[in-house]
């Protein structure tokens, strides 16, 4: 609960505040938001993990997931990789010399 008087009820519940993913900030001078576990998302930490995550790395280890309580769970993808989860390396290799062949860039 969090609030001048704790009457307000944490997203989530009494029973499983930030939907037992995160902790709330609760408390007389809480704000009553969520912080979010790692690679979980929305503003109870409902959402499942992010894309492509396997052993605790999101995004299939080639980006970032976009997550906490405002995230949206969507990867960003690092150079040269794509995909919902950034699991598709780019045609022809992983650097600028080799990525679409050398004829291209890679988005």
């Amino acid at each position: 609960a969090y609030g001048e008087l704790c009457d307000h009820v944490c997203p989530g519940g009494f029973d499983n505040a930030c939907s037992g993913h995160g902790a709330c900030n609760d408390g007389r001078t809480g704000t009553g938001t969520c912080e979010c576990e790692t690679h979980y998302w929305g503003l109870s930490c409902h959402n499942e993990q992010c894309p492509g995550t396997t052993a605790g790395v999101a995004c299939s280890g080639h980006g970032t997931c976009d997550a906490g309580a405002t995230g949206t769970g969507q990867c960003a993808c690092d150079p040269f990789y794509a995909g919902e989860d950034c699991g598709k390396p780019c045609p022809g290799g992983t650097t600028d010399a080799s990525a679409c062949a050398g004829h291209g860039t890679c988005v």
